[in-house]
């Protein structure tokens, strides 16, 4: 008979040299994982916990967390003093992929009366942290701790084996994939995934890797991540309109430089290309990604019909359809393409709905394009075509030299609603032309302008020498704001812009606010508005100097002169700006313009120019009539026909032989001075500083040169102050009606007569002021 072997009691705690929370034995427990790995499906949560082992036999209570560090995934939570919470050392698998997180064990600060939910934070590599406002997704709880009274007085453990509640469902890796590519593998890992999709780790696939046939990626809710160092080569086969074809929702394509790479040979037989292409063949199409990747499209051979190609091209194919809440981050772009003598549209980023002659309906929505990078381009950049809320931001441009002859428009939004350009750096190189933004609409279709655009922060630099060229062409914009752009051309010989608003048929534009703008160096207009714009404000821009000096600064055929003010004539209102003009520079934002040069303002009738001209003479002579309604200086204006002045300041005259200046100034200790004599055709009247009695009082000549009092009593000592050199003084001393008081003149007065006793009469007389003392011009006169 043989014995049996007594087994121990069921339990989830660990035999020696176990795993926590399994019975297995360890051979064995080896062993299947093995397998598991071997087969490539063994799919990770992206956070679980492997803790310190407890001894055998120990049950799986929640209770038992509290005594018991290991049997409950470790982190155990327990008071310190005062507000302090202990936790205990442990260990996570977070993030998503995986990555062990070793926690050394620490403390926590609790907030005082509250309840504080404390949790591993995924977003900080699974540190411990706390909220107040409890458990949200995101956070893996570990307790909830109540304290009061500057004190915890309770703490409930809520550990569990950790799950990180972010987790984009199972990984899986493709270099473990059967395939003959790297196409085939990525294919096969993604099949391999559920219906609800996760994650492709293609990071195993290193250096030069190839896609043989397109990539379909039709599984909504795929992120693959590539390894940084790979380039991708990619299909060019004929008739393929892309090397990686998007259909479904939420795919991620996440590099950190991985290069997807094709050259494409021009032929008769396609008319599109792309590297990546998102479309909505069959549904709406949402949460594409694209970041990180390297795009790199060569174009070579000729051709005799038109192609659209590119890096990036998200299409919307009907109105019922469309590409929404769509990020394009942190990728370059690089397009190389011969001039072969046909309109070519070589493209970066191309976000577009379907070119068709009746399309007005905004079906690109909710795109965000930024921080990209495009090289050597040789056409458009980024394309929004009937997008809404769509966002460009912080894109650089450089070395973009279009050699055939479609020119270049940058950036460029047609059709576009509710967007922005914001703070990107675009560089024309010296063979290039064309535009660096543009904005419009499809001609002849009325209601597609675009419509609620801002322009702001941009940076252009055109550096060509042929062809024509904009900063920023307009052709269709309703509700435009362009502020605080910089548009520079270095080297322009045609007929460039730096703002060109023009007519096209179909289309109007209006509402359109430019300021704070530099401009400058364009060999026409700076800034173009002709007869196209309605309700447009031109205000306060620096617009500098023509490329030949020429004075063309701001052009508006519609009343034929540039004016700053309002102009009352048109439907546009031009206010004012900083211009520099001609030989003469602009300085410490002065308007500097020439001699002989003039200032016009359009008359109330619309009938004429009211002007302000310097002649040969240098003389300034006005067409108007001057009125300074409260021109304030440091002040707010008091009312009408009011000059104010700064203190120190004075008014200035040439003298007849133009040999000197006189002036009427206000000294810093508020003195007005006359430099020249004054002949005055009536009275001069001078202030009369009534004194309160006092036995002591004292007489302020600055106040008055008539100082008066009333005697109540005796003046048993005096003072006379501020008097000024030159200064006449009179002196009225009156008894009241008790009379036969007496007065002490101040120390500086010199001459001065006894007073008059008779009650209620007066006495006077007038001294001149030396600098020092005041001198008795007169006996007095007493007791009148």
């Amino acid at each position: 008979m043989v014995k049996k072997k007594k087994l121990p009691a069921p339990s989830f705690g660990v035999p020696e040299n176990g795993i926590a929370g399994c019975q297995l034995p360890v051979k064995r427990m080896a062993q299947v994982l093995l397998l598991l790995l071997a087969a490539g499906h063994w799919q990770l949560g992206t956070a679980w916990a492997q803790q310190a082992q407890a001894q055998q036999g120990q049950p799986l209570y929640a209770v038992n967390a509290k005594y018991v560090n290991g049997v409950a995934p470790g982190y155990w939570p327990t008071a310190g003093a005062g507000l302090t919470l202990n936790i205990a050392a442990g260990t996570a698998i977070c993030g998503n992929l995986p990555v062990k997180v070793d926690y050394a064990g620490g403390t926590l600060t609790m907030t005082n009366a509250a309840t504080n939910y404390v949790y591993l934070d995924p977003v900080a590599s699974c540190a411990p942290a706390k909220s107040t406002t409890g458990f949200t997704v995101g956070m893996i709880p570990l307790a909830q701790v109540v304290a009061a009274g500057g004190a915890i007085t309770g703490v409930t453990d809520v550990r569990t084996w950790f799950v990180d509640p972010n987790s984009s469902g199972p990984v899986i890796r493709a270099d473990l994939m059967p395939g003959a590519d790297a196409g085939a593998k990525i294919a096969a890992a993604i099949a391999d995934l559920p219906a609800t999709g996760g994650t492709v780790d293609a990071r195993g696939l290193e250096g030069a890797q190839t896609i043989a046939s397109q990539l379909l990626l039709d599984k909504a809710n795929v992120t693959i991540l590539f390894n940084p160092g790979a380039t991708y080569t990619l299909p060019t086969t004929s008739g393929l309109q892309a090397g990686i074809l998007v259909t479904a929702d939420n795919v991620h394509l996440l590099g950190e430089g991985t290069i997807f790479q094709a050259t494409k040979v021009l032929a008769d037989d396609f008319t599109d290309y792309w590297l990546v292409r998102v479309s909505d063949a069959d549904e709406e199409v949402s949460g594409f990604q694209s970041k990180g990747i390297d795009y790199r499209l060569t174009v070579t051979g000729t051709t005799t019909t038109e192609k659209r190609m590119g890096c990036v091209n998200l299409y919307a194919a009907t109105t019922a359809r469309g590409i929404v809440d769509f990020e394009l981050a942190g990728n370059s772009c690089r397009t190389s393409a011969p001039d072969i003598g046909i309109m070519q549209k070589w493209y970066g980023f191309a976000v577009e709905g379907e070119d068709v002659a009746a399309l007005t309906a905004r079906i690109i929505k909710r795109g965000k394009i930024h921080h990209n990078t495009f090289h050597e381009c040789d056409g458009r950049v980024i394309q929004v075509y009937h997008g809404q809320q769509i966002d460009v931001e912080s894109n650089i441009v450089t070395d973009i030299a279009p050699g055939d002859t479609y020119g270049a428009n940058e950036i460029r939004f047609i059709g576009t609603d509710d967007s922005t350009i914001v703070d990107n750096v675009i560089t024309i190189g010296s063979t290039g032309h064309g535009n660096c933004l543009y904005i419009g609409g499809v001609a002849n279709i009325a209601g597609d302008e675009s419509k609620n655009i801002t322009v702001s922060g941009n940076t252009c630099v055109h550096r060509g020498a042929v062809g024509s060229g904009y900063g920023l062409h307009i052709i269709g914009l309703q509700d435009g704001t362009i502020t605080s752009n910089t548009f520079v051309n270095v080297n322009a010989t045609g007929a460039t812009r730096g703002i060109k608003i023009e007519n096209v048929a179909g289309l109007t534009n209006q509402d359109i606010f430019i300021a704070s703008n530099r401009i400058r160096g364009f060999s026409a207009w700076q800034v173009d508005i002709g007869t196209a714009a309605v309700r447009t404000v031109v205000g306060v821009n620096y617009l500098g100097r023509t490329a030949a000096g020429l004075s063309q600064f701001l052009n508006d055929t519609g009343v034929g002169t540039r004016y700053l003010g309002w102009e009352y004539d048109k439907a546009g209102l031009i206010t004012p700006n900083f211009i520099e003009v001609g030989a003469n520079s602009a300085q410490s934002g002065n308007l500097r313009l020439p001699n002989t040069g003039s200032l016009r303002w359009r008359n109330a009738g619309a009938t004429g120019d009211l002007s302000l001209t310097v002649g040969a003479d240098d003389y300034l002579t006005s067409g108007v009539r001057f009125r300074a309604p409260g021109l304030g200086v440091n002040r707010t204006p008091l009312g009408d026909d009011l000059i104010y002045m700064k203190n120190a300041k004075g008014i200035y005259w040439r003298n007849a032989a133009n040999t000197a200046e006189h002036w009427i100034a206000l000294t810093a200790s508020d003195v007005f001075e006359v430099s020249a004599r004054m002949s005055v055709a009536k009275s001069v009247v001078s202030g009369l500083n009534v004194v309160t009695f006092s036995a002591t009082p004292t007489f302020d000549a600055s106040l008055g040169n008539t100082q008066k009092i009333t005697l109540t009593g005796n003046v048993t000592s005096s003072t006379l102050s501020n008097a000024t050199a030159g200064q006449t003084i009179n002196f009225v001393i009156c008894q009241d009606a008790t009379g036969g008081r007496t007065f002490v003149w101040p120390t500086n007065v010199k001459g001065g007569m006894t007073i008059g006793s008779t009650l209620s009469t007066c006495s006077a007389q007038d001294f001149i002021f030396d600098g020092t003392n005041a001198y008795a011009l007169s006996a007095g006169v007493t007791n009148m």
